[in-house]
């Protein structure tokens, strides 16, 4: 006999949660909210939320709509890491918005402190999202682990890419990280 899940966010029992998230999400409650219209192109973003740590998920702008799965998920604070991307639940979450484009001459080096900062301040879960969840957001988290953990760039990349394999810093972001894992190793030498 088939077990039965029962759904964290609506609480029905259904055989064909998804339990990639620790937790049992039916379809209903994760469904694709269907294509959008862009410039002109349809195009369908599907949610996608990874869990890295037990404190970070990481995802993209579309999961951020799902507002009963990021409190399933304990989540209390969204690290939203793009321009002009949207704050949707002001009063069910604390933000923090680091205005930053995905090109190589940004400077994201300039907020792997206060990006840290906010993680370790948050009582609860964080979700950290930009539009695709590839390059921004995976670089603060990458940031955030070889400062917590002690990894080098390297380390912390796998042990992020790992867990969500689209991973993909541009090349600006990956110097960056570098010349950040050689900071944070001379402060562990003072």
């Amino acid at each position: 006999m088939e077990s039965t899940l029962q759904c964290s966010v609506c609480l029905k029992p259904d055989p064909l949660c998804s339990t990639n998230l620790d937790i049992p999400i039916c379809a209903k409650c994760w469904k694709d909210p269907g294509p959008r219209k862009q410039g002109g192109f349809n195009f369908t973003f599907e949610a996608e939320i990874d869990k890295i740590t037990s404190k970070i998920f990481l995802g993209n702008e579309e999961a951020q709509k799902r507002k009963r799965v990021l409190k399933a998920l304990g989540v209390t604070n969204i690290l939203v890491m793009g321009s002009g991307l949207d704050i949707l639940h002001k009063d069910d979450f604390i933000y923090k918005r680091i205005e930053i484009d995905d090109f190589y001459s940004e400077n994201i080096g300039q907020y792997f402190e206060e990006t840290y900062n906010f993680i370790e301040k948050a009582i609860g879960n964080v979700y950290v999202h930009c539009v695709a969840g590839i390059s921004r957001s995976p670089s603060v988290v990458i940031a955030y682990i070889m400062r917590k953990e002690g990894k080098n760039f390297e380390e912390a990349m796998q042990f992020v890419k790992e867990r969500r394999t689209c991973v993909n810093p541009n090349e600006g972001f990956i110097k960056q990280l570098k010349k950040y894992g050689e900071k944070i190793k001379n402060y562990s030498k003072i």
